[in-house]
């Protein structure tokens, strides 16, 4: 870790992406999902969430917010592989951790039908 310098603290904080990196390997060697990522691999933060299309904000606080980033798999099955990562809000993926696409099309019909009614 040392060898490629993002170990190094600076003014007190290491590199936020070599944060990001030691806590995904982490935990993708505790789910026994497949990880081949290089620190140089973690994107960039965006400001805006890709899918709800709300700021991204990094918190400070321990507990993560709506709007905290979240590194996301595009694919799940892949695991934190190279081209199958992508930061979102942690709201959008919760939102999408586990529903299946048929679970999202009842609720947006359900939705739909609710917001319909309160018109």
């Amino acid at each position: 870790n040392r060898l490629h310098g993002f170990a190094v603290k600076r003014n007190g904080k290491q590199d936020k992406r070599y944060r990001i990196w030691c806590n995904v390997k982490k935990r993708a060697k505790q789910e026994g999902t497949e990880f081949n990522l290089q620190v140089e691999d973690i994107p960039e933060i965006p400001s805006i969430c890709p899918i709800l299309g709300i700021k991204i904000i990094e918190n400070t606080k321990p507990a993560p917010l709506d709007s905290s980033p979240s590194l996301d798999r595009i694919n799940p099955k892949l695991g934190y592989v190279k081209g199958n990562i992508r930061f979102i809000s942690n709201r959008a993926n919760r939102i999408k951790s586990d529903a299946t696409l048929e679970e999202l099309k009842l609720i947006l019909k359900d939705s739909k039908k609710i917001w319909k009614n309160l018109k």
